[in-house]
């Protein structure tokens, strides 16, 4: 089931009107991950291996043909929507008494830095095409010795690389895409992590897209992770825990300064004050078990070590998501389960 993050932060608002253009290849996308899970536990039997891929790929083709053009036509005008409900939002948080710091981000997100992204993703779409299509049609006509004008091989090139190489090519530049937009880009055309793609783009720097299976897994490894810790008769000491802890946070201010993440600082300044399990989740009064779970997923992508480049800043996201995030789940259901039992 895909699901659509909200932009958590100082300034929330709602996901770009671009993630439901980008549906088709999100499932594509889902469907690529179960193929690789059925493949990899089919490893010794060539036979279905070369029937997945083959189903795969030829499910890949049909859906890009289809979809691409319509995905490529429709991103400006999603831009726009994403402006015109950027500018509703502005105006409402000011009704509703928002900080001009606020305002400010949610002008940001919505009218500089959507639209900026949504070109990025029509660039990073055609650029590669054109090439390769100039070049095709260079050489055909190198090799059939005719000469042919600059406007010509301009049509040619774009027509050719529109029409068959860029479809074809929908799926790879779709996580290329997401790639540039969340590790090359400046850090201003990101304000707050903010992104059009369903949840936040590409998971890890190698541009793994995170996926529905992704969510039932980072709740199967903390589940996991609080079993070993309840058969060791784990008990939460934060006394006696927070100190290391403190002290390791201590030693990366500086690393973490220099970083341009606003979500991880919030969470990193948290973590050094010692703020409460539920201020750490940023949970409102009266939270239940779905909105820990919810926040602790929010946090969890923010967090996890593979969502960075940086291995000073890894080494840090280890030590929060491991150190400070998952305890703090664990110590907000057991005391939910306390006062419900």
């Amino acid at each position: 089931m895909t699901a659509f993050i909200l932009n958590s932060s100082h300034a929330a608002v709602y996901p770009s009107a671009f993630q439901w253009l980008e549906k088709p290849l999100y499932y594509l996308n889902e469907s690529h991950n179960k193929t690789s899970l059925y493949k990899a536990r089919n490893a010794n039997n060539l036979c279905k291996q070369i029937l997945a891929s083959s189903l795969e790929n030829s499910q890949c083709m049909i859906i890009s043909y289809l979809c691409w053009p319509i995905i490529i036509c429709a991103t400006p005008f999603t831009a726009l929507i994403d402006i015109g409900i950027g500018v509703c939002e502005a105006f409402y948080a000011k009704y509703k008494g928002a900080t001009s710091h606020q305002i400010s981000l949610i002008i940001q997100k919505k009218m500089i830095a959507s639209p900026i992204q949504h070109l990025a993703y029509v660039i990073t779409n055609l650029a590669i095409p054109l090439f390769f299509g100039s070049l095709t049609i260079l050489a055909v006509c190198l090799t059939s010795f005719s000469i042919i004008s600059p406007a010509s091989l301009l049509v040619g090139s774009s027509l050719f690389a529109t029409a068959v190489i860029a479809p074809s090519m929908a799926f790879s530049n779709y996580h290329f895409s997401q790639k540039i937009i969340d590790r090359k880009l400046p850090a201003w055309i990101r304000p707050e992590g903010f992104n059009i793609f369903i949840n936040g783009g590409s998971l890890d720097c190698f541009g793994h897209k995170i996926t529905a299976e992704d969510y039932t897994n980072i709740e199967a490894s903390f589940y996991k992770w609080a079993e070993e810790h309840r058969q060791r008769r784990y008990k939460l000491q934060k006394n006696k825990q927070i100190e290391p802890v403190q002290k390791c946070l201590q030693d990366k201010i500086a690393i973490v300064n220099a970083y341009q993440n606003d979500n991880f600082k919030i969470f990193f300044n948290l973590s050094l004050k010692n703020a409460p399990a539920s201020d750490l989740l940023q949970l409102k009064p009266g939270f239940q078990m779905k909105d820990i779970k919810k926040a602790y997923l929010k946090w969890s992508l923010i967090l996890h070590p593979d969502k960075h480049i940086e291995n000073s800043i890894k080494v840090v996201a280890e030590i929060l998501f491991k150190s400070v995030l998952r305890p703090a789940r664990l110590e907000l259901e057991i005391n939910l389960q306390g006062h419900s039992s």
